[in-house]
């Protein structure tokens, strides 16, 4: 009857808790529990199961214990269903009889290492019920055996050395939320512990092993632990104690317009301006075989050779060209057809030769520099018209190399 009430007891306690969680659970993002450490503290009501009916028939009294441990949880998939808890645990087990006159009471205190094997049937950022099963080995450490006023120290003589069993049971996990981050795990679970080994010493067994104040005791059939157990757990993910990356503190900067200068296209023709050449240098585009032609620039009187201001001026600037690039140039002299071929050619040489002096003059070196004369053979405009005639005189200053 005590233990159907002690079943009841522990329902009365899960089945709210999960209940209340279902119903006011907010999902995060997170739903698996992170690796974590943490403590169990709660009481058992033990009791012996005897193999002998006689003894068997005595009545436990309820005996309330303390039980206890720390533990690691692990994950064992990707879900957070399946999951381990290795645990290092403290408790008492033994049994308290007061029925028929006999008062008698055993309490073994045991260091226990545990392996609960756990399954969430509902794993959510906000509760997560579980069922557990957890082998158990236990080492008793110390006691008491009270019979009637009689009293003696647990020894290896009345209790078995190493003892096993399982615990198995049901709870639920309610985290603790610090933002998106899981800080702190709480649980409640109740359990019922199924001793599988006789806890009769081997003295006992062997009848080796004396009773207080009484002689050698026959031992029938086997002794066996059970309890039932309640608990609280708490653990700490790992994850908190991992320090945390500082988050990068982005300052404006304004925006600086940045004035990007438009490319001037130069199209390919057969004369440039010199400006338009330096514009093709500046361009890092290829000027081999090109020409700047001084188209009405370079000025004669008509049918002589000598240059005035304006034209020196001009060919001071090709000066600067040359000096700044390492280009050698042989200067074209040409005419328009005013007068014979003959007397067109003699002049178109002179005035080429003018130049090629001009320039040597102003610092050029003569392994630069080349002429020649076409005189009328080569025009490049209308020679019908006074515009076209214009063109035609030119000087030209074509880059052999660069």
């Amino acid at each position: 009857m005590k233990k159907t009430v002690c079943f009841l007891i522990i329902g009365w306690l899960l089945y709210p808790a999960i209940s209340f969680s279902q119903e006011f659970m907010d999902p995060l993002e997170e739903k698996v529990s992170p690796v974590s450490v943490g403590v169990r503290l709660g009481g058992n009501f033990p009791w012996m199961k005897y193999s002998d009916k006689l003894i068997d028939n005595y009545s436990s009294s309820v005996n309330g214990q303390v039980l206890g441990g720390v533990f690691i949880h692990l994950p064992l998939n990707s879900s957070g269903s399946f999951s381990l808890r290795p645990e290092i645990g403290f408790g008492t087990r033994g049994q308290k009889i007061d029925d028929q006159g006999v008062d008698y009471k055993l309490s073994a205190h045991y260091i226990d290492l545990n392996a609960a094997f756990i399954f969430s049937f509902l794993n959510t950022a906000s509760v997560s019920p579980y069922l557990f099963l957890s082998p158990s080995v236990g080492v008793p450490y110390s006691g008491k055996i009270h019979y009637g006023e009689m009293s003696t120290d647990i020894t290896d003589g009345n209790i078995a050395k190493v003892h096993a069993g399982i615990n198995l049971g049901l709870g639920v996990t309610f985290p603790v939320y610090s933002g998106k981050e899981r800080i702190l795990n709480i649980g409640l679970e109740a359990g019922y512990y199924l001793g599988l080994t006789d806890n009769y010493s081997d003295m006992e067994k062997d009848n080796t092993a004396i009773a207080l104040n009484s002689p050698v005791y026959e031992i029938r059939g086997s002794r066996k632990y059970r309890d039932i157990n309640v608990s609280l757990t708490a653990s700490v993910p790992l994850s908190v104690f991992k320090k945390k990356k500082k988050e990068p503190v982005i300052v404006p900067v304004a925006e600086v317009p940045v004035y990007i200068e438009p490319v001037k296209v130069i199209e390919e023709k057969e004369c440039y301006s010199l400006e338009e050449m330096k514009e093709l240098i500046r361009q890092e585009i290829e000027i081999t075989g090109k020409k700047i032609c001084a188209i009405d620039i370079i000025t004669f009187e008509f049918g002589k050779s000598s240059l005035d201001r304006n034209s020196r001026n001009y060919l001071d600037r090709i000066v600067e060209l040359m000096k700044q690039i390492p280009v050698s140039v042989r200067i074209n002299g040409h005419t328009d057809n005013v007068g014979t071929p003959e007397f067109n050619m003699d002049l178109s040489i002179k005035r080429a030769n003018a130049v090629y002096d001009y320039l040597i003059s102003r610092g050029i070196e003569k392994s630069r520099l080349s002429y020649s004369g076409y005189g009328l053979t080569r025009p490049i405009a209308d020679n019908e018209t006074e515009e076209g005639r214009a063109i035609n005189r030119r000087v030209e200053f074509e880059i052999l190399n660069q």
